[in-house]
């Protein structure tokens, strides 16, 4: 009996960098590649960058794990390759990771809804793209796409992919200002790919020092600003690095963020690093004693599991899945935007003597795997497609 097809038009995809929704479809075809078969089709570049990848074949279906995907080589041929394969190819199920992306979803629905292609079951993750918070940015063009969808129907229908409660909520409260009728939310957590780390490696904590480490993208949404605000009033001797991808549109914030780092203390050792290889963060994060994320919101934070899997606590905002970090003993979700409750997590990390500080680091590494092989996880997610296929 053949496998359900599951078609992704991704935007991009493995080799590329290794953006959340790009590892939450790697980690998805990893664990469920036996029970469906999945088409990606991608762009054969970087997202901002026009050099070709060297290890792909463009322009044809070529395997790729367990999924197989089409490399599109020009990006001007990309609607018209995601148009052909909704037009001419089997698929069962339309596996959609944004809500107001152009050509990832936008167009697909509004092919379908026209009658241009066939019309099939849709899975739509919105990717966070609904919490209040993010509806915020550039408000009155979501608002103009979002009245536009609610006179067309487009979004009637569809399965969408909450990837926790909180997510959940958002799409609900958004589907009920909008008058979106007849549709199911599915809560069904991301999965992430297995980005072997050595946590062999990590460096020796002693008392009154601390390698920290922030990797995100360097925009204002990931509060780096609020991260160097907190680390003023630290005592003790820290090394943070910054790694992060930084793109034409967010460099007033960095020149920002650069500004404050240039200002902070001498026993507080700051460094920009530059983008860091997706593919190898749980090296990267083996390298620290403690991951920093304030940010303002996250629908599940891949850097977050992968900082845990690698053994390195974690002190984060409360707007993200990860809650009740102190209760579990593998570190902080502190109010977002509270310095000083910043402050004193990094401080009783710096305080923490070796012995200590082991037993946090295995209790997240502990924690980080159980919850990449959670058998529930992978349950969920077959139920998201299967659900779909049905209605």
């Amino acid at each position: 009996m053949s496998k359900p097809v599951v078609l992704v038009p991704s935007g991009y995809y493995y080799p590329g960098r290794a953006r959340g929704p790009i590892r939450s479809i790697i980690g998805l075809v990893e664990n469920l590649g036996e029970d469906f078969d999945f088409k990606i089709i991608a762009a054969n570049h970087n997202l901002g960058d026009t050099t070709p990848f060297e290890s792909t074949v463009p322009d044809t279906w070529q395997k790729v794990g367990n999924a197989d995907v089409m490399y599109v080589s020009n990006p001007r041929l990309m609607n018209r390759t995601i148009f052909n394969a909704l037009e001419k190819m089997h698929y069962d199920v339309l596996y959609l990771n944004s809500f107001f992306s152009l050509r990832n979803s936008i167009l697909p629905l509004l092919w379908m809804r026209l009658g241009r292609v066939p019309r099939k079951p849709v899975v739509i993750a919105p990717r966070g793209e609904l919490f209040p918070k993010m509806l915020q940015i550039r408000k009155l063009k979501k608002t103009l796409f979002s009245h536009c969808a609610r006179l067309i129907s487009l979004h009637e229908s569809l399965t969408w992919q909450g990837t926790a409660e909180p997510e959940c909520q958002a799409i609900d409260a958004f589907r009920k200002y909008w008058g979106i009728k007849k549709l199911s939310i599915l809560e069904s957590q991301n999965m992430r790919p297995n980005l072997h780390s050595h946590p062999e490696l990590r460096p020796i904590k002693t008392k009154s020092e601390l390698r920290l480490i922030f990797l995100a993208r360097l925009v204002e949404n990931k509060q780096l600003h609020v991260a160097l605000e907190s680390l003023r009033n630290v005592r003790g001797n820290v090394v943070f690095d910054i790694y992060g991808t930084l793109e034409q549109k967010d460099k007033e914030y960095f020149y920002k963020c650069r500004e404050l780092a240039s200002t902070m203390p001498a026993h507080v050792s700051v460094s920009f690093c530059g983008e860091a290889d997706g593919w190898k963060v749980g090296e990267i994060f083996c390298q620290y004693h403690a991951f920093f994320l304030p940010t303002l919101s996250e629908n599940y934070g891949h850097a977050i599991a992968e900082a845990l899997s690698a053994g390195c606590p974690v002190v984060i905002s409360d707007q993200t899945p990860w809650q009740n970090l102190v209760e579990k003993g593998i570190g902080w979700d502190i109010p977002v935007g509270d310095v000083n409750g910043y402050t004193q997590a990094i401080q009783t990390l710096i305080d923490m003597d070796p012995e200590t500080y082991e037993r946090f680091s295995s209790r997240a590494r502990q924690f980080g795997d159980q919850e990449r092989l959670d058998p529930q996880t992978i349950d969920n997610a077959k139920k998201l497609f299967l659900h779909a296929m049905k209605n």
